[in-house]
Parts: structure tokens; C-alpha cells; sequence
């Protein structure tokens, strides 16, 4: 029934696939070389501790938002402002199962960003159910320079 809610889940929110690798703690989302799941890109990865930062990446180059989730309860990511023409959303986001197995336990939603022109953005994301026109649970802004 868990499995089954959770799939549920994820389509609601369009996920391309499950991971099969899961990262611990997301400390390696990116890979130890810097690269992401089964994405092959380089880049920055930012997690949920960097709220407010500051990222620089260069025309082409990669950035990772890597945010904890659990879509069984309906909750899921969305980015809610960003200026696509200094960088750009790559593809639908990726779930990183979580490490336990645990019912219910959280894994990661993890984006995928792009450098496409000199400048800068504020990328703000925020964290809701899609059928709820109420406040999000979180909101999680960075902001990132493109050169």
C-alpha cells in the first residue's frame, strides 16, 4: 500500500524516473567528482543548508539543488521564480530515494540548472501541494551568478 501511494506520488509530481543511487545525506549528490546522478554533467550542487547563497557558474556550466522531500505526503518542490534567461531548469527533477526504508522516511528532489547567458537570478523554490492554494511549508532561495 506504501509502495503504492508513493508511486502515486510521484507521478503526481512528474518525476522522470527514481534514482537507483541514492546519495547519502545528499553530501553526494553530485559525486565526489562532482558530477550528477546519472546526469554526467559537472557542476554545484546546493543543499537545503544553503538557503540564501550565493553561487557562481560559468555560460553552459551546471548547478544541482539537491532538497530533502517526501512526496507520500503530497508534498513536492516547485520552483516559483527564476530569470530563464540567465539560467535555466534542465530537465523534470530526479527523487533520490531515501537511504532508509523506513515508511515514510524523506528523500531528495534534485534539480537541474544551467548556465545560458551572463547575469544573475534569484531562483526561489518553494515546497506545497499542488492542490492546496495555502502557504508554502518552505521556501528555499538562492541566488546565482552566471559569468
Amino acid at each position: 500500500m506504501a509502495a503504492a501511494l508513493a508511486i502515486g506520488a510521484l507521478a503526481l509530481w512528474g518525476f522522470t524516473h527514481v534514482a537507483q543511487d541514492p546519495c547519502k545525506d545528499c553530501k553526494g549528490c553530485c559525486g565526489e567528482e562532482g558530477k550528477a546522478h546519472g546526469k554526467g554533467h559537472e557542476g554545484i550542487c546546493v543543499m537545503a543548508d544553503h538557503h540564501n547563497g550565493t553561487f557562481q557558474v560559468p555560460v553552459g556550466g551546471y548547478l544541482h539543488a539537491c532538497l530533502p522531500s517526501n512526496p507520500t505526503t503530497g508534498y513536492g518542490w516547485q520552483i516559483k521564480s527564476i530569470d530563464s534567461t540567465v539560467i535555466k531548469p534542465v530537465g523534470k527533477p530526479v527523487f533520490e530515494k531515501p537511504s532508509s526504508n523506513a515508511v515514510g522516511a524523506p528523500g531528495f528532489q534534485v534539480f537541474q540548472f544551467q548556465g545560458v547567458a551572463r547575469g544573475q537570478s534569484v531562483v526561489t523554490m518553494v515546497y506545497v501541494r499542488p492542490w492546496e492554494k495555502t502557504k508554502p511549508a518552505k521556501t528555499f532561495r538562492f541566488t546565482v551568478g552566471v559569468y
